[in-house]
């Protein structure tokens, strides 16, 4: 979600890089030695009346160079997106509940499976944490299970992991 703008946003500013280095280099204002679009630029400009093309063809690299850095940063956007769509789509066919939890416990998401076993809408349920008034989390032999020992919570301890994790929900009305 947050890697698209940041692929774009790294394609403008390589861009404008690009730009700001070969305008320092028009100007004068770098190591001479050194060929650079900017310093070719500054070469047309200095013959541009003998040979104008001298100007066309830095600049048309400088101009191809941007445009090839924003449309390979938006093929990998759509790359990561496409993955993106089709991960959502296997997770939302489990039949299994599966929820998404910030580190505070709260739900961020969850799929189909899981709204159809906690009884709670999309909306309803992003926001609440897994602890709470509304259902009660058991143990497979049916005894409470406490919040510090929640899978949830478990996996948020240093080198902790809770696999092969069994536990039920209770609603409020069951």
């Amino acid at each position: 979600v947050v890697r698209a703008p940041i692929i774009i946003q790294s394609a403008i500013i390589a861009g404008i890089a690009i730009a700001i280095q070969s305008g320092l280099e028009f100007l004068g204002l770098g190591d001479t030695s050194v060929p650079t679009w900017g310093g070719m630029l500054n070469d047309g400009f200095t013959n541009i009346y003998k040979a104008p093309l001298l100007m066309v063809w830095p600049s048309l690299a400088i101009a191809l160079t941007c445009i090839a850095l924003t449309l390979l940063a938006n093929a990998m956007r759509d790359a990561l997106q496409a993955r993106e769509v089709e991960y959502a789509a296997v997770v939302d066919a489990m039949t299994e509940g599966f929820v998404v939890q910030r580190g505070d416990g709260t739900i961020l998401t969850a799929n189909r499976a899981a709204h159809r076993i906690l009884g709670l809408t999309a909306d309803r349920l992003a926001g609440r944490t897994s602890h709470g008034p509304d259902w009660r989390a058991f143990r497979e032999d049916g005894s409470d299970l406490p919040e510090d020992e929640h899978p949830a919570v478990v996996t948020l301890r240093p080198g902790a992991s809770a696999e092969d994790a069994i536990m039920g929900i209770a609603r409020g009305a069951d």
